[in-house]
C-alpha cells in the first residue's frame, strides 16, 4: 500500500498518465502491468479527484508467452517500457 500512495503522490504530482497495457481475457480484460499504477488511480480517485476515476491504458492481446517475455523484460530492464 504505501507503494501505491508513493506513486498516487507522483501521478498527482507530474499529472503522469502513462497509458498502460491489458489483455482480452474471455470477454474481460486482465491488467498485464501496472497494478500499482492501477491501485494509485484508486486511491487518489478515492480521495475526489475526478481526473483519476479512468486510467488510460492500450488494449491489446497477449499470449501466455508474450506476458511472460514482457515481464522477464520489464524485471531484467529495471524499467516499466513495453518493448
Amino acid at each position: 500500500m504505501r507503494k501505491a500512495k508513493e506513486l498516487g503522490k507522483e501521478l498527482a504530482d507530474a499529472r503522469n498518465k502513462v497509458p498502460l497495457e491489458e489483455r482480452d481475457a474471455y470477454i474481460i480484460y486482465e491488467l498485464a502491468f501496472g497494478h500499482t499504477r492501477l491501485e494509485a488511480f484508486k486511491l487518489l480517485a478515492g480521495q475526489g479527484k475526478t481526473d483519476y476515476l479512468k486510467m488510460p491504458v492500450f488494449v491489446r492481446d497477449l499470449s501466455e508467452l508474450q506476458m511472460f517475455e514482457q515481464a522477464i523484460a520489464r524485471t531484467s530492464s529495471g524499467g516499466t517500457s513495453i518493448r
